[in-house]
């Protein structure tokens, strides 16, 4: 029903015959299956199975007798306690619109949430898991990705298992899709026969949200929210069955707090985690600090670290609400502080945007070894092999271009050497007007000297210029400085030369 084939069923249902038996299961029971009894069926009856809750002294009773059925319609069971609906609650059903989604949960799950900066996401989850009172039966905690199950699942392994030295140790295991089926079939063996007592968590993704019963599942934790709203109550429907009791916590960042009025409208009824199981900022610090060093130790690790950061920043975007889960908001600092990363990775999501809350370390990321001798063995082979092949290539990169350059040169001399006859004789015509050109520029400058309208340093400095013997900006300078110099003998001249004409002219007049 939540995949989409409402329509396809109430097809199939009005394409075969009409006097038929029909009988409908569902794990979860929404308003939507409740439309689909009264489109396609005539006569429907409800029958739910559930535990009765005995007294103590009815334990031992044979299971038998603590089951009840409960019907609605015409064939209720007289003996058990019937639960119809008033008409005004069926009216008002009816008249709900078809987007609005409620669910009806076990009665004694109890549901909480827990809001968290990204960096004391780890810290929180080891000192949950490390609770008495959370070690006393099985968890399930759900991850947004594959990659972020397996990062985790390392940390886990060596911040609990490996460090208890109790002689019944908390057993991890993970799950997802993109684990083999062997392994991922031994996984959850191991923890369906684990004993309740030994505290056994499974690392999971939505795969293990449905189509599992495990029993003794005493919390389920959802480090983060599903991109999908209706997977919500699958998750903590793992937990609580068959009239036992459970629990369910929520991990929010400070700005993910709209998804609880969501919740809440959805019928999901939410409060605090209690403050013993939550977590102080004191044990927040030394539980990234131990995770950093593992980081900046095992290449593996490290590679697992970067690999889950880059999934969670992929599949925040496809959240189904947006709205609430705003990519723009997610601190991606602090997001990589959480992660124990190196340094931050050059993705597109990042480029361009200012990361501020992360410091990054001070290890060269290429230089963390794998902590598995086989694995760092083959890495070193591996990079001596390309330092190899870099030298190789660069030494032939470094002949072929000194190659390049001697056939550039002599494909120069050649084309020099094969000229047209047509193109030698323009050369030397345009050689001689070049020539010609410069003699007449001589010459002008040469008349101007006898006359006088020139100095000769301003000659030299013209002269200079048209044969290309200084430059352009040098002789312009010169000639601005002589200007202004010899510009008063030059009027005077002039001046001397218009008196001795004056005079000549008033003698013969």
């Amino acid at each position: 029903m939540k995949l989409g084939f409402a329509t396809d069923v109430e097809s199939v249902l009005s394409a075969v015959p009409k006097q038929r038996r029909t009988g409908l299961f569902s794990a979860t029971l929404t308003t939507e299956l409740q439309r689909l009894m009264k489109a396609g069926m005539r006569n429907p009856v409800h029958v739910c199975v559930r535990l009765k809750r005995g007294r103590p002294e009815e334990k031992g009773k044979a299971p038998a007798k603590a089951l009840k059925d409960r019907k609605k319609g015409p064939e209720a069971i007289k003996d058990g306690k019937v639960e119809e609906k008033e008409q005004e609650e069926q009216e008002e059903e009816e008249k709900e619109p078809r987007s609005a989604v409620s669910h009806e949960l076990p009665t004694r799950l109890s549901n909480y949430y827990v809001q968290l900066p990204a960096t004391e996401r780890l810290g929180f989850l080891r000192h949950f898991l490390q609770a008495q009172e959370v070690r006393n039966g099985k968890t399930i905690v759900f991850f947004l990705t594959c990659a972020t199950v397996d990062y985790f699942h390392v940390l886990l392994r060596e911040l609990i298992d490996k460090r208890l030295k109790k002689p019944k140790a908390i057993r991890i295991e993970k799950l997802h899709g993109q684990m083999e089926p062997t392994a991922r079939c031994r996984a959850y063996e191991k923890f369906c026969k684990s004993p309740a007592e030994d505290g056994a968590v499974l690392l999971a993704t939505d795969v293990a949200a449905r189509g599992i019963d495990v029993d003794a599942v005493k919390w389920i934790v959802q480090m983060d929210p599903p991109t999908d709203p209706a997977a919500f109550v699958h998750r903590i429907g793992r937990t609580a069955r068959a009239g036992q009791s459970g629990r369910a916590v929520v991990a929010l960042m400070p700005h993910e707090d709209g998804y609880l009025p969501f919740l809440e409208k959805r019928g999901i009824q939410i409060e605090p985690l209690p403050p013993e199981l939550c977590i102080s900022e004191e044990l927040g610090g030394p539980t990234l600090k131990r995770c950093q060093r593992l980081v900046e130790t095992d290449r593996a690790v490290m590679l697992k670290s970067t690999k889950a950061f880059l999934s969670f920043v992929r599949a925040y975007q496809e959240h189904q609400l947006p709205f609430l889960f705003c990519f723009k908001d997610l601190d991606l600092g602090a997001l990589a502080t959480g992660h124990c990363l190196l340094r931050l990775p050059r993705i597109k999501e990042i480029l361009g945007k200012q990361v501020r809350g992360f410091k990054q370390s001070q290890v060269d990321p290429s230089s963390v070894p794998f902590r598995n001798k086989t694995q760092e063995k083959l890495r070193k082979e591996a990079l001596a092999k390309q330092r190899e092949e870099r030298e190789q290539n660069w030494e032939a990169e470094k002949k072929a271009q000194l190659a390049k350059a001697k056939e550039a040169a002599k494909e120069a001399a050649k084309a020099e050497k094969e000229r047209t006859r047509t193109q030698k004789r323009q050369a030397k015509r345009s050689d001689r007007a070049e020539l010609w050109s410069s003699l007449a520029a001589e010459e002008r400058l040469a008349k101007k000297l006898r006359k006088g309208r020139i100095s000769g340093a301003q000659f030299e400095s013209r002269l200079k210029k048209i044969n290309g013997k200084g430059d352009d900006e040098e002789a312009s300078e010169d000639e601005d400085s002589e200007d202004a110099e010899d510009g008063g003998k030059v009027d005077a001249r002039y001046a001397v030369q218009r008196k001795k004409r004056k005079r000549g002219k008033s003698k013969k007049g």
